[in-house]
């Protein structure tokens, strides 16, 4: 990959863009809300899924500090792009570690939420 940022040519672009340590907590929280959005809607088969994610999304990449990742694959080409969007190569592992707690909260509290109202209503 040939580019150019600054004036400066690159054959791999490595970001430099340094995250605070509360971006790690809003990838979880971003994460959380993104895999437990999706898994409601797939709960209730709504036909409406493609808006309301790109909704959520637009609304966490303005909305979070860590300006919503919330996807390893996304996390890897951010990684490698030399930009205001990109994350450092070491940062951007501790994110994708934040974005498997937050999937598995989110599983978590999915699961634990649809068992109780099975229990209440049976």
């Amino acid at each position: 990959m040939l580019g150019r940022y600054h004036g400066i040519p690159h054959v791999v672009a490595i970001s430099e863009v340094k995250r605070a340590g509360g971006s790690y907590f809003a990838e979880i929280l971003g994460t959380f809300s993104h895999i437990l959005t999706i898994l409601l809607l797939v709960q209730r088969r709504s036909k409406k899924i493609s808006i309301v994610v790109g909704l959520l999304v637009a609304g966490q990449l303005i909305a979070t500090s860590s300006t919503m990742f919330a996807n390893p694959q996304v996390t890897l080409a951010r990684m490698f792009t030399y930009s205001a969007a990109g994350v450092k190569p070491i940062d951007g592992i501790a994110f994708i570690l934040m974005q498997g707690i937050g999937a598995g909260l989110a599983v978590l509290v999915y699961r634990a939420v649809f068992r109780i109202r099975f229990l209440i209503t049976s």
